[in-house]
């Protein structure tokens, strides 16, 4: 069964006027016309709660939208923040590794085997920049990265002819 509408209040309400607009005082007893009388009253108030019911509802709608928006909103804002945590976690890995592959070459001059380690991290020379690393742990790095590319190509180009 459907809730009743204002529609349904209104149709009522006339119907009950016009019945009793049929009757004169002297086809009904003042008893039964008071009953009339108070019954379109009834349906005046239910009406008018009715009214009031629906535009509770339409606030209701009205919030859950502005709701949604802001739950939109908010879940777009996560996935940036889990988007920053994964590049700074990644750039927080990569700092360190590069930073012990420098170390390995400043400290050792373990030039084929930081080359290899440097190899597996899977960056650029551009790292380098992006990571603002000091000077004395980017030169190396820089000529590493360089030998790795110089290598790359060589492969591709024997592999060409």
């Amino acid at each position: 069964m459907t809730s009743p509408t204002p529609r349904d209040w209104e149709k009522e309400k006339r119907i009950a006027e016009e019945n009793l607009k049929r009757f004169s005082p002297y086809d009904v007893e003042h008893e039964h016309a008071e009953t009339v009388l108070e019954l379109i009253a009834e349906v005046e108030r239910l009406r008018a709660s009715c009214e009031a019911m629906e535009e509770g509802n339409r606030l209701a709608v009205a919030i859950a939208a502005d709701a949604d928006r802001d739950l939109d909103a908010l879940n777009e804002q996560l996935s940036q923040l889990k988007a920053e945590r994964d590049t700074t976690k990644r750039d927080s890995f990569a700092h360190g590794y590069l930073i012990a592959v420098a170390n390995l070459m400043n400290l050792h001059g373990s030039e084929v085997e930081a080359e290899d380690v440097l190899g597996e991290l899977g960056e650029t020379e551009g790292v380098i920049k992006r990571l603002d690393l000091t000077d004395y742990d980017a030169q190396p790095l820089r000529k590493l990265f360089r030998e790795i590319s110089r290598k790359r190509r060589s492969a591709l180009n024997t592999g060409e002819s």
